[in-house]
């Protein structure tokens, strides 16, 4: 095909246009994404619309292209808030790739994020060297863990979420499932025991107040983190349209908010380990303690809708070495395969360390 022939447009998508985008994501990646979901991820957020920048072939009208930007603030323990936006929706017609439509929509992209006061873009992908070429950092990936419950339900979904796996491959995944349920039984039988924590499970945050929320939050010292609040989890977690069920879970020590564990769950039988806040005053071990107890009591109350727990990890700085160490003395095992973070500072100001952010799988891109 002779791709010299296209005439391309780029623009920012408009209202009349988000049936004809939904139509061309699905077209690539068949996810049933309707316009409720696109709605609530793009137009709804927290902290501001997104912008969605489109390609157009000019002859045919038709959506080639895109590529959007999420606002999302970040925050430190002193109260600083930087405006950054998650890349989403990097997409490119396979028949029009070659004339450089990924390019040209981020230089877009670029220009109306300044426009907005954005100064930083960050984002997960496999597809890291078209953004490397734009100038992007590649400066860690997360890794994963798991906890199994049902080893054969577990199994069946782990070795079915990669089509190519080889017979060799799915012996280890079953190994690994095996691995992972005896684990957490050892694990919890040697950790739990009579303690003073009062556990209590919560359909949504009204009666966590704000400053409670916060105290939590402040164990980040000068790290920057997502601006988790009250508003934001609940965007994310409670009112997702890909949920199909979530459980928040808040901890008390002496009648004081010690901790909140937060499961989401889009598959059945599959839960994921969004968030834990831990207050800086509790042990390594009462962590440890807390975890488990919050899992076993998703599980009792879940009944037979808990098969296997997923979550992030990551380990490019000590704070977010802790948290996965804490799972790993939890019994959850870890995989070190994971999807690498891309970061570009489009500022040019120097007030944020990459290697100083805080992220977990509320950072992911909210289908989970």
């Amino acid at each position: 095909m002779n791709h010299n022939k296209f005439d391309i447009e780029y623009c920012i998508l408009e209202d009349h246009e988000i049936q004809d985008v939904i139509d061309f994501y699905n077209s690539i990646h068949n996810s049933g994404r309707n316009v409720e979901m696109f709605k609530w991820e793009f137009l709804n957020g927290v902290y501001g619309k997104a912008i969605y920048i489109i390609a157009k072939d000019k002859n045919t009208k038709k959506i080639v292209g895109s590529q959007a930007a999420i606002p999302i603030q970040l925050i430190n323990a002193d109260g600083q808030i930087i405006l950054s936006a998650k890349s989403e929706d990097t997409i490119v017609d396979p028949n029009y790739r070659g004339n450089k439509i990924f390019d040209k929509m981020y230089e877009l992209l670029i220009s109306e994020c300044k426009k907005n006061n954005i100064e930083y873009i960050w984002g997960f992908t496999h597809a890291i060297k078209p953004f490397k070429n734009l100038g992007f950092e590649i400066p860690f990936s997360h890794s994963q863990s798991l906890l199994v419950y049902d080893i054969v339900k577990a199994y069946l979904y782990l070795a079915g979420l990669d089509k190519t796996n080889t017979i060799t491959r799915k012996i280890k995944i079953l190994g690994l499932t095996i691995i992972s349920c005896v684990k957490f039984f050892l694990y919890r039988n040697q950790i739990l025991r009579k303690s003073g924590f009062k556990i209590n499970v919560l359909s949504n945050f009204d009666d966590i107040p704000d400053f409670e929320l916060n105290k939590l939050a402040s164990v980040y010292s000068s790290h920057f983190s997502i601006n988790l609040s009250k508003n934001f989890i609940d965007w994310r977690v409670t009112k997702n349209p890909y949920a199909k069920k979530s459980s928040i879970i808040s901890i008390q020590k002496n009648q004081n908010l010690a901790a909140i564990i937060i499961f989401s769950s889009n598959i059945d039988g599959v839960w994921f380990l969004m968030e834990e806040f831990y207050d800086n005053d509790l042990s390594d071990k009462e962590k440890e303690e807390i975890l488990i107890r919050s899992i076993l009591i998703l599980k009792a109350n879940r009944k037979n809708e808990v098969n296997l727990i997923r979550t992030w990890d990551f380990r490019h700085n000590s704070f977010s070495r802790k948290l996965k160490k804490t799972k790993t003395k939890a019994g959850l095992i870890n995989i070190e395969k994971g999807m690498p973070f891309v970061w570009l500072n489009i500022s040019g100001k120097n007030e944020l360390d990459v290697d100083s952010i805080i992220l977990s799988r509320l950072s992911s891109q909210g289908m989970s």
